[in-house]
């Protein structure tokens, strides 16, 4: 995922997608690899958004933070939350590649990724169980390949 650069992965979601960002991010780290979860410093989300206004936290950090050696990675049931879209529009403005777990049709979302995966339905419960299955998924591959 992260090349030999030593670029990180920041993700991103809203809601149910979120903490499933927040679930990719500790399995990321638990295989060394660098990932930053962009909506879990409290004090930070709080100061942007009083100063900048929500939807472009994302968009600051990545500003601030972000390098082209990075990765962002979007978790999204309808592909079309303003933060997450605006996350995407900045990392691709970086020059950051940009994958989307993403459901519904994958919304504007999906023209954003580099790659994505698309849960085809419109169902925030299923598309949210399979993102978490495919967070499930990427751990177990990355203990394989880490174990080889």
């Amino acid at each position: 995922m992260v090349t030999e650069q030593r670029g990180c992965a920041w993700v991103i979601g809203n809601g149910g997608s979120q903490a499933n960002a927040s679930h990719l991010v500790l399995h990321l780290q638990e295989h060394s690899i660098r990932a930053h979860d962009l909506l879990a410093e409290t004090a930070r989300i709080t100061a942007l958004s009083n100063d900048h206004d929500y939807v472009k936290v994302a968009v600051k950090t990545l500003r601030d933070l972000g390098s082209p050696a990075d990765i962002l990675i979007a978790i999204s049931c309808s592909g079309d939350s303003p933060n997450v879209i605006l996350g995407l529009v900045e990392a691709r403005r970086i020059g950051m590649k940009t994958y989307g777990l993403l459901g519904f049709a994958g919304g504007q979302a999906i023209g954003l990724c580099t790659s994505h995966v698309l849960i085809p339905t419109t169902d925030y419960g299923h598309i949210e169980d399979c993102h978490s299955s495919l967070i499930h998924a990427i751990n177990r591959y990355l203990g394989i390949k880490n174990s080889s």
